[in-house]
């Protein structure tokens, strides 16, 4: 079954492993990101746009026809500050989804998988 699948942060390493793997199943990919210059896969069915994933009405126009959202969007902050951009895009992701009518929402990240942890170090969960 082929699907329309939008990538936001297709230009991270998990993201473009995510826009990797759908294009060899044969699904159709929008790839939202910051800088269309970061994206080097050209595949006919490969959709780039640029747009801020802080803004619901761009998001919802993109998301339009879409089976499924899938949410790479990550950070190089360092791990042991707080980092609160999943909590702050996914209000925008989630309204664009419904204004959409998107069902299906894919979140994924790697965020503190490298964290270094010693004795006088405190991790910004919260």
């Amino acid at each position: 079954m082929e699907l329309k699948v939008v990538v936001l942060g297709a230009t991270g390493k998990t993201g473009s492993e995510v826009v990797q793997g759908a294009l060899k199943r044969g699904h159709n990919v929008l790839a939202v990101v910051r800088n269309q210059s970061k994206i080097t896969q050209k595949h006919d069915n490969l959709k780039v746009v640029s747009g801020n994933v802080m803004d619901s009405d761009f998001l919802a126009q993109q998301f339009k026809g879409s089976d499924v959202v899938v949410s790479c969007i990550g950070t190089n902050t360092p791990t042991l500050f707080k980092v609160t951009l999943y909590t702050d895009t996914m209000g925008s992701i989630l309204q664009a989804m419904r204004t959409a009518e998107v069902k299906r929402l894919v979140t994924v990240t790697a965020w503190g998988t490298k964290c270094r942890l010693d004795t006088n170090s405190q991790l910004g969960f919260s």
